[in-house]
């Protein structure tokens, strides 16, 4: 079998987690209480129900969420920082960035750093 398109980079698995959206802090207060409640839904039941609450929920209600997400991020934040600086890395130059030369009856022609590079050493 043939496989399509790019390998995805590896997972760093010491990088901090994504913060979580409201309707997610939401949704995992809810799933538990809603699956008790009806334990015959499939998954895919369970979420448009969850989703449907989450429409109808009082406004306190959902600013509660909305706070705790906020803090959530704050937190990923702070932690991506930390991360950032920890496994700092050089920069590193792209070979073959394109770079705009001239123009050409409207249309710009383009050229790789390569390209350019050679002919700047033949100047």
């Amino acid at each position: 079998m043939v496989e399509k398109g790019l390998a995805k980079p590896a997972k760093d698995e010491e990088a901090p987690k994504r913060n979580q959206s409201a309707f997610f802090l939401f949704q995992a207060q809810a799933r538990e209480r809603i699956k008790k409640a009806n334990p015959e839904l499939k998954q895919t039941d369970l979420l448009k129900k969850t989703g449907e609450e989450w429409k109808n929920i009082d406004p306190k209600e959902k600013t509660k969420f909305e706070k705790l997400a906020a803090e959530d991020k704050v937190r990923y934040e702070k932690e991506k920082k930390e991360y950032d600086q920890k496994n700092e890395k050089p920069a590193v130059e792209k070979k073959g960035a394109v770079v705009v030369k001239g123009k050409c009856k409207g249309k710009k022609s383009i050229a790789t750093k390569d390209q350019e590079d050679e002919e700047s050493d033949s100047e």
